[in-house]
């Protein structure tokens, strides 16, 4: 019901699925390290029964899933930082385009003084490569709001929506399904003294 649920906490191999029947027909499954290491004792040797497992996911998975009432409001948060930032860009944008300008208009006025033997060769040069490395600066900063913009908010609003999923999975009871969550919005999935643990990769919002 989980394949590559998670690794052993211990010596780091895959916890795989078994299964036992007994004479009287009676199942038993469980959760295991899928290997042994010859010149490692490792400590995690006990077996994690599939009932457990599954509640222990479930657990997990409610840490995070959203009903739609809540994920109807984190979304339109998230929209709302989005105009927010992309209006903030745009003034720091035009404020940039606006010191550009000056830098270029600066430009043409020294050149018209070098042209016209107002200044020497040499400090034409000086006040120029200086005006150049100011503008060279200025266009790193316009192309670097351009290029980042809001590359938060497809990520973002793409794990609000699986968190949603998610809930839905939980309601349905669908192990293979928060399974596969699990699988995809976590990682350093891990058993330890039969507890799983997993780390949410949340999307950083900058």
């Amino acid at each position: 019901m989980f394949p590559g649920i998670a690794q052993c906490g211990d010596c780091d191999y895959q916890i795989t699925y078994e299964q036992h029947t007994k004479k009287s027909g009676l199942v038993f499954k469980y959760y295991g390290r899928s290997d042994k290491k010859s010149n490692y004792r490792c400590s995690q040797r006990k077996y994690l029964s599939e009932t457990k497992i599954a509640e222990q996911i479930k657990k997990l998975v409610s840490i995070v899933a959203l009903d739609n009432e809540r994920c109807e409001m984190l979304t339109g948060i998230a929209h709302k930082m989005n105009k927010d930032e992309q209006r903030f860009s745009s003034n720091q944008t035009e404020k940039l385009n606006q010191e550009l300008l000056a830098i270029k208009d600066r430009l043409n006025r020294l050149l018209d003084l070098h042209l016209d033997g107002d200044i020497d060769i040499e400090d034409y040069k000086e006040k120029k490569n200086t005006l150049i490395e100011q503008k060279a600066n200025l266009d790193t900063q316009i192309t670097k709001i351009s290029e980042e913009g809001n590359l938060w908010l497809e990520p973002t609003l793409s794990f609000i929506k699986s968190c949603n999923q998610a809930n839905k999975f939980i309601e349905d009871n669908n192990f293979t399904e928060m399974n596969k969550f699990i699988q995809k919005a976590g990682s350093n999935r891990k058993i330890t003294n039969q507890e799983l643990a997993i780390r949410f990769l949340v999307p950083s919002i900058n």
